[in-house]
């Protein structure tokens, strides 16, 4: 796992063939707005998430991220147990600029 900024993550996604972007965020959170083509996976849902992760492509690379960056700090290194290539967006949705 590594933690990228917002610009490094817009270029990597940019650049990354197969690039999924994953918000592990609640459903109540989520409501208040996602990144374009982000896939909810609520990390606080156990067994959902799990779940979720078993069915992912490995071949793939997530991009992933929650409100501040621990969650998905906790999700990428998860994903990355379950051989996936994860990055995680460093500080969340409170650092991103539109």
């Amino acid at each position: 796992m590594e933690n990228i900024t917002q610009q490094t993550w817009i270029n990597h996604i940019d650049s990354t063939e197969n690039a999924k972007v994953i918000d592990v965020r609640t459903p109540g959170e989520c409501a208040a707005g996602t990144l374009p083509d982000a896939i909810q996976i609520d990390i606080m849902n156990q067994a959902e998430f799990t779940n979720a992760i078993a069915n992912l492509d490995k071949s793939d690379t997530y991009f992933v991220y929650c409100q501040s960056g621990g969650r998905s700090a906790q999700a990428c290194q998860y994903m990355e147990s379950q051989g996936l290539k994860t990055y995680n967006l460093a500080g969340g949705m409170m650092s991103w600029r539109q």
